[in-house]
């Protein structure tokens, strides 16, 4: 037997429709770009091909970029895991380090707690102590100010008291008084100021005085006289 080739009739072949070009909306002319694009969109349709109109050589270029892509996915997400469990490994061990830093802070709490409570505690003391030894101080201070000013006025009475008691002897033995207002006191008081006044004295030329009322001879000599007052 002849294999003869199956042709369908005429009347179902379908006419394929011919090419038309988009006529430029300004011009009604076809545009220019219109090669540029038909390339562009042949690209396109050459590029997302499917299974089922691809050949065999894209068939094994599609499987090659295939296996490409999960060798890439697979080193990645191997270095992501890689990663994460570096990353948990480091969790672990600050969990670790951070139970271990509790664990010294409860035992140091444990320990400084008291001495802490103890020292807050005695400070307080130490301020209470020290306020009250200022309030003595300041209370010594004053009484030992008012102790010195009544000491230094019995001081002075008594002296006072020495003084007119040994007035008051000498007065007797003597048979006369030496107060301020005693005679013995007062010519004491003259002697004095007449001492002063001699000390004060200027000596006095006689010839210019007496020149105009006498005549001095040629052999007299200048004489000076000054006050010849002694007293004992």
């Amino acid at each position: 037997m002849v294999a003869t080739a199956l042709v369908p009739p005429a009347s179902l072949t379908v006419p394929t429709p011919p090419k038309t070009v988009k006529p430029n909306t300004v011009s009604g002319t076809p545009s220019k770009n219109a090669p540029h694009r038909e390339r562009k969109a042949s690209k396109a349709k050459a590029k997302h091909k499917s299974v089922a109109t691809a050949t065999p050589m894209d068939g094994a270029k599609m499987s090659e970029l295939a296996q490409l892509k999960l060798k890439e996915m697979d080193s990645v997400t191997k270095k992501m895991k890689a990663k994460y469990k570096e990353a948990q490994e480091q969790i672990q061990k600050d969990k670790e380090e951070i139970a271990q830093i509790d664990v010294t802070l409860k035992s140091l709490h444990l320990v400084y707690d008291p001495l802490m409570k103890a020292f807050t505690s005695r400070k307080s003391q130490a301020a209470k102590i020290k306020e009250e030894f200022k309030k003595a101080k300041d209370t010594m201070a004053a009484m030992m100010e008012s102790q010195k000013t009544q000491m230094r006025k019995i001081k002075s009475k008594n002296v006072k008291s020495d003084k007119e008691d040994a007035r008051q002897r000498l007065k007797a033995a003597r048979g006369y008084g030496t107060g301020r207002e005693s005679t013995y006191t007062n010519a004491r008081m003259l002697e004095d100021q007449w001492k002063k006044e001699l000390a004060k004295a200027v000596p006095v030329d006689l010839s210019k005085n007496l020149k105009s009322k006498m005549k001095m001879n040629s052999t007299a000599s200048v004489e000076t006289v000054t006050l010849p007052v002694k007293i004992k």
